[in-house]
């Protein structure tokens, strides 16, 4: 929807539909065994785990109203349909070699690539920072 408020009202429904595919017993966390940080920063702690397990479930709490509306009226123009981030998480993984592993586990729970894919996994940044994004 384009529509600001009807978007953000099912933003919560979404969340709830996000964390139980990657945590909860049900998603990645059984499949794969990665530590979860749920709705807070990462500490070194949560690092030091993930990297024993493998990777790490960041799940993220709902983009606030605030800043939702100044993105959608700032750089989408009032189109809120071109948000893709009200209701996020993150997937880190200690071997790049495990992202087609964890991309196809993901699009078995329901997602597929976002709409408009990025192509940092192909083109890293000069950090050597590269992702895939998926979208339900």
């Amino acid at each position: 929807t384009k529509d600001a408020e009807e978007l953000y009202a099912h933003a919560g429904r979404h969340k709830e539909w996000l964390d139980t595919r990657l945590n909860r017993g049900k998603g990645l966390d059984k499949l794969f065994g990665f530590h979860v940080a749920d709705g807070r920063e990462a500490t070194p702690e949560d690092y030091a785990k993930a990297h024993q397990k493998g990777g790490m479930i960041m799940l993220a709490p709902l983009k606030g109203q605030k800043r939702f509306h100044e993105k959608v009226n700032g750089k989408y123009g009032g189109d809120a349909s071109r948000m893709r981030d009200v209701s996020r998480a993150s997937v880190a993984v200690r071997n790049p070699d495990d992202i087609a592993h964890v991309t196809h586990a993901l699009r078995k729970l329901g997602m597929t690539y976002a709409s408009r894919p990025n192509d940092r996994f192909e083109n890293p940044t000069p950090a050597g920072y590269g992702d895939v994004q998926l979208a339900p």
